[in-house]
This record gives structure tokens, sequence and C-alpha cells, in this order.
């Protein structure tokens, strides 16, 4: 380098950290969740299950059920056996993609 040369300028990161999201004000869902005898109710359940019915009950294209009767095809599985294993993987796949949205939205910067 020549004495008239400055050196070359490092990059700086252009990611910024960010700060967590602010905790939710106290005694916030506290009547919702505790109630006044602390009892899990039918209604309760409903709206916790309300996100995984509705993506459970919309397929899409339901390429999943596809694999599963061509490897059948090959296994010869007993058709209750079947359906149960269909259920399942249907309940895994939806409940993976309830984990990556809320993942996504807690995650994500504000």
């Amino acid at each position: 380098m020549s004495p008239q040369t400055s050196p070359p300028r490092q990059k700086r990161s252009s990611v910024q950290m960010t700060s967590p999201p602010p905790d939710p004000p106290k005694g916030f869902g506290d009547e919702f969740i505790y109630h006044q005898d602390n009892t899990w109710t039918a209604e309760k359940e409903k709206i916790l299950l309300g996100p995984f019915d509705y993506l459970f009950g919309h397929p899409g294209k339901d390429i999943r059920s596809q694999l599963i009767a061509a490897f059948n095809a090959w296994l010869e599985v007993p058709q209750q056996s079947l359906e149960i294993i269909t259920k399942v993987i249907g309940m895994l796949h939806t409940a993976s993609l309830l984990y990556t949205t809320l993942l996504a939205l807690f995650l994500a910067p504000t």
C-alpha cells in the first residue's frame, strides 16, 4: 500500500437488533383462563382448537394422502389401519403448520 491510499473500509452489517415484544398487561386473559373455579370448559377447548380445526378442515391439494395411497399399493396395509395412519399424519402436519406460524409471528422483527 502506498502512503497516499487509505485501507479499504469494512462494511457494517445491515442487521439491526430489535427488542422483544412487550409483555401482555398484567391480568390479561386471567378471567378466561382461570375463571372462578379453574375448570376447563368445552368453550375453552373450542377456542383453543379453532385454528387447528380450521387448518385440518382445509387440506389443500392433500398430497400426503396421495403419497400414502401410492405407498400402500406396495405395502397393502389394512384399510382401518391406513385411515388411522392418514389421520395421524394429517394431524402432525397441521400441528407443524401451526407451530411454524407461531414461531414466525413471535420471532418476526417488529
